[in-house]
């Protein structure tokens, strides 16, 4: 079975592809480029909750590098084949 997995970059679909990682060989993840804002309120208490407890940075499942431009937040990473 092939995986491919679109989404967008966030923490809760980062925490999403990480744990498919876990179970299933991912053969791709496509992450949404352009930036799109709801004409809603999309905040989560989530967010609060992490920045309560001091998280500082949470990296993603994105396999690549980063930069000193990096939000600490969209951190990618070297993933072992």
């Amino acid at each position: 079975m092939k995986v491919v997995v679109f989404t967008t970059q966030t923490v809760h679909h980062t925490y999403f592809v990480r744990e498919l990682l876990r179970e299933y060989e991912v053969d791709a993840v496509f992450v949404e480029q352009r930036l799109c804002r709801a004409l809603f309120d999309t905040h989560h208490g989530f967010e609060d909750d992490r920045n309560d407890f001091g998280v500082q940075c949470c990296p993603t499942a994105i396999d690549g590098t980063n930069d000193i431009n990096n939000s600490l937040f969209d951190l990618r990473r070297i993933m072992a084949a």
